[in-house]
């Protein structure tokens, strides 16, 4: 089940200068200075859901950005695992969604938005966390009149939006990243950290992070291994770091991304604070293993590994708290379940 899971997050889903264009052709696998394991502590044995997307921690609940038929997003107490409801409804109305891109969440503000590519809208709530959760419709923003495909969207509140998409880039290039403002287009930054075009093709989808303040951005690959960081600042996007741990192996066919014997996956999840990147790295070309919490800092140097006894398809921090991993683990018998990881407690 586990490998089928890990092939599908990317089937749903002018070399580089600098960090990475002045080595372009090296790949060095991450050497983590310290090591350890973590035993999950079980919420919620079995999530009623399709697939998951994403996830967020507020300071009682854990979203998940996943479809259960009617919603999109799925709210569970923190502390008990108790399901606490369904919403963002699925349509094309007003506050609703007819699929889910990618999921923002405001921390401090309580506000969650997420872009919905199929309308090319984005939808914005507050949580209500008093008592039941309740869910308090803000706005919705479109991007129908730009155009261009929009993969997916993340407020930047005053500072307008990131976009990983096309816009400012010619019809048949493939784009990256862009930022944007109600004066319109601000920065892009269109360069790869792969000198090959097929090997390109993972990143049309990619996991990606960015830190609760919105200065910081990161972004990493399925198969092979490549982990970038951006500083987002002033309407301005400056690459960060580049670490190419493994090269991406594949076979590319009728546009769909196929594994082969020597592909190598590189990482599953990633989820963020101020101070560093959580991801779960896999690191060789064993899909059952994506069994860890491992941890970088925002230049994207490798610092801490952790073995876990689940394996974590998708991960979530709070914003204020980067010592309670959240995580939907994969269980053998195609379920999801709800877990938490204390990394006071590694041993």
């Amino acid at each position: 089940m586990q490998k089928t899971v890990l092939i599908f997050i990317c089937v749903v889903c002018t070399a580089l200068c600098h960090s990475c264009g002045n080595a372009i052709s090296e790949y060095k696998e991450p050497v983590f200075r310290e090591k350890g394991q973590l035993d999950a502590v079980i919420l919620k044995d079995t999530l009623d859901f399709f697939y998951p997307f994403e996830m967020a921690v507020s300071d009682n609940y854990v979203l998940v950005l996943a479809s259960n038929g009617s919603s999109y997003l799925q709210a569970y107490d923190k502390s008990t695992g108790a399901y606490a409801g369904g919403f963002i409804l699925k349509g094309r109305g007003p506050g609703e969604i007819a699929s889910a891109g990618n999921m923002t969440f405001d921390g401090e503000e309580g506000i969650v938005s997420v872009y919905d590519p199929r309308t090319s809208k984005m939808v914005s709530y507050r949580l209500l966390e008093d008592g039941l959760l309740e869910l308090e419709y803000l706005s919705e923003k479109s991007f129908a009149d730009i155009g261009k495909p929009l993969r997916r969207v993340w407020d930047l509140k005053e500072e307008g939006y990131f976009i990983d998409g096309q816009l400012g880039v010619e019809d048949g290039i493939q784009g990256r990243f862009q930022i944007i403002n109600e004066d319109g287009l601000q920065s892009q930054w269109n360069f790869f950290p792969v000198d090959d075009e097929t090997e390109k093709m993972v990143y049309f989808s990619t996991l990606s992070a960015i830190s609760p303040d919105r200065r910081h951005f990161a972004d990493a690959t399925l198969y092979g291994a490549i982990l970038e960081t951006f500083e987002l600042s002033g309407g301005i996007i400056s690459h960060g770091g580049c670490r190419r741990f493994l090269q991406p192996v594949f076979d590319f066919e009728d546009g769909v991304i196929v594994p082969k014997d020597k592909t190598t996956f590189g990482f599953t999840s990633l989820c963020a604070t101020d101070d560093c990147i959580f991801g779960v790295y896999v690191g060789n070309s064993d899909a059952d293993t994506f069994n860890n919490i491992s941890t970088f800092d925002w230049n994207g140097k490798e610092m801490c590994r952790y073995e876990t006894d689940c394996n974590n398809l998708r991960i979530g921090c709070h914003h204020a708290d980067d010592r309670k991993i959240y995580a939907v683990a994969a269980n053998p018998d195609r379920t999801f379940s709800l877990v938490y990881y204390d990394l006071d407690r590694a041993r």
